[in-house]
């Protein structure tokens, strides 16, 4: 991924039977903005990491959650570095507790790969 890039993001999850809890954590280097929700999320961070946490009561269940937004990539590298690792992890979880989880994982690189370019999507 190129340097101080955004990028739009929409991720959905669903269950017929109904959803305890979706989460989804992420580097600090990463900035968030125009993040929305339904439900409405509660956001935590510590020291390495940010993480947007929806959830429903048991007896009135969403069927369905979805939280929308963008992030810009990181402005630079720590000094000495060629590329920096990052990774979103995601959980979606049910009342039985069925849970699914999702990994995305990305470089931040101070030149594309092979100097061909970075590919667009």
């Amino acid at each position: 991924m190129p340097f101080n890039t955004t990028y739009n993001f929409t991720i959905a999850v669903s269950d017929a039977s109904g959803l305890r809890e979706f989460w989804m954590r992420m580097p600090k280097s990463l900035t968030f903005s125009g993040v929305i929700s339904v439900p409405v999320f509660v956001r935590t961070t510590s020291s390495i990491s940010q993480t947007y946490r929806m959830a429903s009561m048991s007896n009135n269940p969403y069927v369905s959650m979805l939280i929308s937004g963008q992030f810009t990539t990181r402005s630079s590298l720590t000094q000495g570095d060629i590329c920096d690792f990052d990774s979103f992890e995601m959980s979606a979880t049910d009342d039985r507790p069925n849970q699914s989880l999702l990994g995305m994982n990305f470089n931040t690189l101070l030149d594309p790969v092979g100097d061909f370019g970075y590919v667009n999507n």
